[in-house]
């Protein structure tokens, strides 16, 4: 790949990380000397620098904490010092996060991530400015997150800081175009390099979330470093940009625009893992059904995470707890239920889930002469804690009511047929072994 470059070097930030590799090494490739900056892979830079070099161009490495603005501004001018000038600062400094959502973060996490990717960015852009300005001009690329367009769950502390960067470039490409300064962002995605490794080697990324990525991506692999490095020697040297300013997205190895949406309630491609999560939410809604028509309260317990919630307001709302305690006294009005799931959908966020369960629940007096037929809907909230899916809290939405007489007499020929009862001498046990060593081992 060639580009064309003016004298000097490009100084990359973070060239010993999984993606500064690739984009110095395509650096050195166009033809540009290259300035490698490290902050603890002194041996991973040299190794880059050796590479750089076998093609002909110089190299320099620069150890550099870019937290502070002092060793900024130093190593900024040894690098001028090695190579009479650079005309191109690349920004893909930044540190390994975790994957967290954002309640989940505290302040030394998100302090640390804004103070090296965002104040470290500002640092380089400060001390590179007045250079580029009496160099005749430059350039800026940012390798910023994809998921400044398309946020991606718990990576929000990756996310966040790039999104300051953002800013700065756009406010860079305003301000400095006169003086012949570029500003440019590559949205990058997922890469198989870097932080994405690590996530693998964690469990962070299991094998159903990529099976759930790759479906979207136009090429169906990964992105490399490689890629990254392509664009970014675009992103400076290429005389097809003429705006001051240009985003180019790399959503892993595609440079289409965003992967498609797909509405969460509408067809999309589901994962094995999510296939598993909403067998987990169908086995828990179903087993509320059988818990209340068979009143057992230590299942229905069971059901809901100690801190959840059930709301059947007006009759009852409160905790878990006392839901399990009020049920029975509630339940002693009829002498027979029947709780049908018709049919549920379901939206999950990581290990948060909401669903809306289509309901029949009919029920028989106890002195048999009347039946209730409540039609709705429950809306669910779940959580999934050490592994398990729970309800969080569980409401219920009333759509229609049927008051109605019940016919007595055996007008149908049911004699001799196994009757159901609502307790624990239900002929569902004596037939199923299973489910009464379940029953009597919650006892």
């Amino acid at each position: 790949m060639s580009g064309e470059f003016p004298q000097g070097a490009a100084i990359v930030f973070g060239g010993s990380g999984g993606i500064g590799r690739g984009v110095a090494i395509e650096f050195a490739r166009a033809g540009t000397a290259v300035a490698v900056v490290y902050r603890s892979k002194r041996d991973v830079a040299e190794q880059v620098a050796d590479t750089i070099r076998d093609y002909g161009v110089a190299a320099s490495v620069h150890g550099i904490d870019v937290c502070n603005r002092g060793e900024v501004v130093t190593g900024f001018a040894e690098a001028v010092a090695a190579h009479g000038r650079v005309h191109t600062v690349v920004w893909g400094a930044g540190p390994v996060v975790p994957q967290v959502r954002i309640a989940d973060w505290d302040e030394a996490m998100f302090r640390r991530s804004m103070e090296i990717e965002a104040f470290g960015f500002n640092n380089a852009v400060h001390t590179a400015l007045p250079h580029m300005r009496a160099s005749g001009g430059g350039s800026f690329v940012h390798l910023g997150s994809a998921g400044h367009d398309w946020w991606p769950a718990l990576d929000g502390l990756s996310v966040a800081p790039k999104a300051c960067n953002e800013a700065l470039i756009k406010g860079i490409a305003k301000e400095e175009g006169v003086n012949e300064i570029r500003a440019n962002s590559i949205l990058v995605g997922v890469i198989d390099a870097g932080q994405f490794k690590i996530g693998q080697e964690a469990g962070t990324f299991t094998p159903e979330w990529e099976a759930a990525v790759k479906a979207m991506l136009p090429l169906k692999r990964w992105g490399t470093p490689e890629d990254i490095g392509q664009a970014a020697v675009f992103s400076p040297g290429g005389a097809a940009i003429t705006s001051p300013v240009r985003r180019l997205r790399l959503l892993a190895a595609s440079v289409s625009d965003h992967p498609p949406h797909f509405h969460k309630l509408g067809p999309r491609p589901i994962s094995p893992g999510e296939a598993a999560d909403r067998e987990a939410l169908r086995h828990l809604v179903a087993a509320y059904g059988h818990g209340i028509d068979r009143r057992d309260w230590a299942l229905v317990r069971s059901l809901y995470h100690d801190d959840g919630i059930d709301d059947h307001a007006p009759y009852f709302t409160g905790s878990a707890d006392d839901y399990v305690a009020w049920l029975p006294g509630m339940m002693a009005n009829w002498r027979a239920t029947s709780h049908a799931m018709l049919s549920a959908l379901y939206v999950f966020d990581g290990d948060h889930a909401q669903g809306e369960v289509v309901a029949r629940a009919w029920h028989l007096t106890a002195d048999g002469t009347r039946q209730f037929v409540a039609w709705g809907r429950y809306a669910d909230k779940y959580e999934r804690r050490d592994g398990v899916w729970r309800f969080a809290h569980r409401s219920f939405i009333l759509d229609h009511a049927e008051d109605l007489p019940a016919a007595a007499g055996d007008d149908f020929g049911s004699a001799g047929v196994g009757t159901g009862s609502a307790g624990p001498d239900d002929p569902v046990y004596a037939r199923l072994p299973l489910f009464e060593l379940e029953r009597t081992s919650c006892l």
